[in-house]
């Protein structure tokens, strides 16, 4: 497999990216290292993927620009001839979507076209084509959510994903290549974005700061480990067959956010006081995956509880704190990135 990851210095990405290598796959990440959140997080990925590559003996290459870059992605393509694609580059986050709109509309719409575009162009040898997509496309209908519910976006984000899903389909039908869309569910995990909830949850709780809570403590959030989601997105890069498909990846067990905070409560072994904010606009009140198709179509199995993914996670924060006289682990100058930004974005996308 020659494997092309746009965004792949992120946080699915990366972790994708490392399960590629693994299984032996040629892996060039194209990524334009944005500052939505600390460039350095990323640079810390790039560097321990060259790090696996180097261990296991498999083909790396990192490539920093934008994937709307018409020419450079001729070029990777015509170079690399590249058998299957992860399309993860965009923009996240529902909040700030409703403050700028045209920025999603640039970044996930034509991002995603200009990647089909190269395909048409160059990619004669691509046999299957996964593109990121987001739960949030279904709105505020009433879960489970089956992939075949119609798309309800209350943000541009969400329409911008939504309008992503339907360029897929209709280049599928013009390219006759497999392509796959994957709704993500609140993945969550190690190396996972800072403006995250999980995330801005564990920094504050840690620097014992009240969670600022928006809207009602029971609100429901379908939460998806990382290592699943990467699962998932592996078996369906290698799915056969020249047709278009779309599958939930999430956990399919709903919790309230009580559930949640009482969980990271428990993992970092404090209570954890709550700071009530009025509900946000453009988010939905619950989430909750039917995994029934990706389980029965791709063998999908999420695995991790929620309180093991937490513990999991939390491991790898306190790993990444500044030791000694100030100083951070290898990979991020000063400690995490998660304990010293200051959050550009709002909820997760």
């Amino acid at each position: 497999m020659r494997l092309l990851i746009t965004g792949g210095a992120g946080f699915i990405g990366s972790h994708l990216a490392e399960r590629a290598l693994a299984h032996g796959a040629e892996v060039v990440i194209l990524d334009n290292l944005a500052a939505n959140y600390d460039p350095a997080l990323k640079q810390a990925n790039v560097e321990l993927l060259r790090m696996r590559a180097a261990r296991a003996g498999a083909g790396f290459r990192f490539v920093r620009g934008d994937v709307r870059n018409g020419e450079l992605l001729d070029r990777l393509f015509a170079r690399h001839r590249f058998t299957h694609v992860a399309h993860l580059a965009g923009l996240p986050g529902v909040r700030p979507s409703l403050a700028e709109p045209r920025r999603y509309l640039e970044a996930n719409v034509a991002g995603t076209v200009a990647v089909f575009e190269a395909i048409r162009r160059h990619g004669a040898g691509v046999e299957r084509v996964v593109v990121a997509s987001s739960s949030s496309v279904y709105g505020a209908q009433p879960g489970p959510w089956r992939e075949d519910l119609p798309p309800a976006p209350l943000s541009p984000y969400a329409a911008s994903k939504a309008a992503a899903e339907q360029f897929a389909r209709t280049y599928q039908r013009m390219l006759g290549i497999g392509v796959t869309c994957l709704r993500y569910f609140t993945v969550y995990g190690p190396r996972q974005r800072p403006d995250m909830a999980i995330a801005r949850f564990t920094a504050r709780a840690l620097a014992g700061q009240p969670i600022p809570v928006f809207g009602d403590v029971h609100s429901r959030r379908d939460y998806t480990e990382v290592g699943d989601a990467v699962r998932g997105t592996w078996a369906a890069l290698c799915e056969p067959g020249a047709d278009f498909q779309v599958y939930n990846l999430g956990s399919g067990r709903p919790v309230t956010l009580k559930e949640l905070i009482d969980a990271l409560g428990r993992v970092l072994h404090r209570p954890i006081a709550l700071d009530l904010q009025p509900p946000s606009p453009g988010d939905a009140p619950a989430t909750w995956a039917d995994i029934t198709r990706a389980r029965q179509r791709l063998g999908y199995h999420p695995r991790t509880a929620l309180e093991e993914g937490l513990r999991r996670y939390v491991g790898w924060v306190r790993w990444r704190l500044p030791v000694g006289r100030g100083e951070g682990r290898p990979g991020v100058r000063g400690g995490h990135p998660i304990l010293r930004w200051r959050f550009r974005w709002g909820s997760d996308g």
